[in-house]
Order: C-alpha cells, then sequence, then structure tokens
C-alpha cells in the first residue's frame, strides 16, 4: 500500500456512480445495525485550498473562491455538506460542491436525495438557519415532510447577547401607548413572512371563517370548518383531507401569537357532564401578540430611531 495506490483508487473513484456506492453503501449499514433514520441533521463547511488549478475538469466539482468559513477569502475552495443520523451521528449523505455555492441553494436538493434514500417523507430534518428559505420550506412542507431550524434561536441569542429578558408570556402587560404598536406591526409582519403557503393559507382562511371561537375538539364543527368555501378555496392546492393538518396548524398558528387559544365549556349529551374543549379565535383589536418579545427585537436592531425602555416580563 502507498501514495499510488491511493491515488489508483481515488482515480478509480471519481470515474465511478458514486451516489449509487453511497447509497448501498448507507443501506446496507443500516440495515445491518438497524440505525434509525426519523431524525437527519446537515450542515456544511468550507475546504480551502492553495495552488492555481488553472485546468480544471468541467465536469468535476469546481474550486472557486466564495464564502470562507475558514476566513481565507484569498483561497480558493469546496464546499462540503454531510448529513448524517441522530442515532449515532452515521453518514447518510455528503456531498462536495463549487467553491461558490452557498448554503441557501443546497437544502432542496438534499432534502429530495435524502427522501430517495431513506423512502419516506416524514423524517426530521434538521438545519441552521439558511433553511429559512421560502421556496425550500414550502417543498418540505408541501410533500409532508417536517422540519427544524434555528431562526428563532438566532433571534433569541441576539437578545439575550443584548442583555434583554425574553417574555414568556403578554399576561399581565398593560396597555402601551400608540407607539408601541410600530413593534407590534413590526413583529406581526415578520412573523407572517415566516409562515409556509399552507400556515398562511389557513391564517388567512380561519380569519375570513371565524368571528366566533372554533371548537377544534368537536368533530362536526371542525368538519364544517374545513368544509367550508374560505378553507377549500385557499387549501386546494394542497390537495383533499388536510383536516389533521389543518388542526396542527391553526396550534401553530397560536404558538406564535397570530391567533388565540382558549377552552371552552360544553356539556356531554349522553352523560350530562360539563367538558371543557380548545377553541381557536381571531385576534381582538387590543391583545397584542407578543408584545415584549417585539419591543425586545425593535431595540436589539435598532429599528426606528431612539432606543425604547424595556419591558419586563
Amino acid at each position: 500500500y502507498g501514495d499510488d495506490v491511493l491515488a489508483r483508487a481515488l482515480d478509480r473513484l471519481f470515474q465511478a456512480d458514486r451516489a449509487s456506492l453511497l447509497t448501498r453503501v448507507v443501506l446496507h449499514a443500516v440495515k445491518t445495525e438497524g440505525v434509525d433514520l426519523g431524525q437527519i441533521h446537515q450542515d456544511t463547511t468550507s475546504v480551502k485550498l492553495a495552488g492555481a488549478y488553472v485546468n480544471q475538469r468541467p465536469s468535476a466539482v469546481q474550486l472557486a473562491r466564495g464564502y470562507s468559513k475558514d476566513h481565507r477569502p484569498d483561497l480558493k475552495q469546496l464546499v462540503y455538506e454531510l448529513s448524517v443520523t441522530h442515532d449515532g451521528a452515521v453518514p447518510v449523505l455528503f456531498k462536495a460542491h463549487d467553491g461558490n455555492r452557498t448554503d441557501d441553494t443546497l437544502h432542496e436538493e438534499n432534502w429530495q436525495t435524502l427522501r430517495g434514500i431513506i423512502g419516506r417523507s416524514d423524517f426530521l430534518y434538521v438545519a441552521d438557519s439558511k433553511l429559512c428559505v421560502s421556496k425550500t420550506l414550502m417543498n418540505i412542507d408541501r410533500n409532508q415532510g417536517r422540519f427544524i431550524t434555528e431562526a428563532a434561536n438566532a433571534r433569541d441569542n441576539l437578545l439575550r447577547e443584548r442583555g434583554i429578558k425574553m417574555a414568556t408570556s403578554f399576561q399581565g402587560v398593560e396597555p402601551t401607548p400608540p407607539r408601541s404598536e410600530v413593534p407590534f406591526r413590526f413583529s406581526r409582519a415578520w412573523l407572517m413572512n415566516e409562515l409556509s403557503e399552507f400556515q398562511l393559507g389557513v391564517f388567512y382562511a380561519f380569519s375570513a371563517y371565524a368571528d366566533q371561537p372554533l371548537l377544534a375538539e368537536d368533530p362536526d364543527i371542525f368538519a364544517r370548518f374545513c368544509d367550508s368555501p374560505e378553507v377549500v378555496e385557499r387549501l386546494e392546492p394542497f390537495g383533499p383531507a388536510q383536516n389533521n393538518r389543518i388542526r396542527r396548524t391553526l396550534s401553530q398558528l397560536s404558538a406564535l401569537g397570530l391567533i388565540a387559544k382558549v377552552t371552552l365549556p360544553k356539556q356531554n349529551q349522553e352523560t350530562g357532564e360539563r367538558e371543557y374543549l380548545k377553541a381557536f379565535r381571531p385576534l381582538r383589536e387590543e391583545e397584542f401578540t407578543r408584545l415584549t418579545d417585539a419591543a425586545a427585537l425593535r431595540n436589539a436592531l435598532g429599528v426606528g430611531g431612539e432606543p425604547q425602555p424595556e419591558i419586563e416580563s
């Protein structure tokens, strides 16, 4: 064994169908070791190289200058992408890209390839904030995929670094002067821009339909809502039978503070006992969505001139 043997092996590997070879290796390892593919983590790094490299093959990955994670923008590089399992950090997919390729352009192709390897769409795809591209998230959501990204964590970490307290609830916050309406609207617009197309469709359909609380846990009432013209027209592009997905989305919208979640009493006709069911309703005029977080975010980012007083949680 020596450098020549390694070089010849690399030459043969370059000419081989590496994608098929990798898939076979991964599937064999998964089957042999019983690896859980329910959660996949993705990340990239840059690999810097020195030298001219003037005669690169057009079919090969191209060395180029790009965003350098090694802080060497003067050198050419490759972008190296790796996806591993949460169970044991087993590599499932790894690929080299041109040195000027940006992370936000990788996720859609990577997720589709993982979907083909794993054989299903419902695995949890975990990646950093570069995953937050509307087209990519819409595609994953449209194909019944799941994802976690750290956009909210990045925002919260920024606020904490600035020494700003994050509110866990807006209960007990006194009505604020008109000036505070600006960060509320700013926060709402920012949140709306982060929603997927399906979440936006549910939000607007719900806003048009519900002038009173919607009992999500009453099957008949919720079915009437899902079959209403407002919902059917908005969600038609996503296909039929979306009731469970709509219910989950309403819970997500309430967690974001874009609609209100309440508990309402209802008498059981068979037992006569009072039950308490989950319901959703649109926000009222006097309600402020995550007011304290919005004000803190506005202060931290320096939006709108003078700093505002911090709102204690």
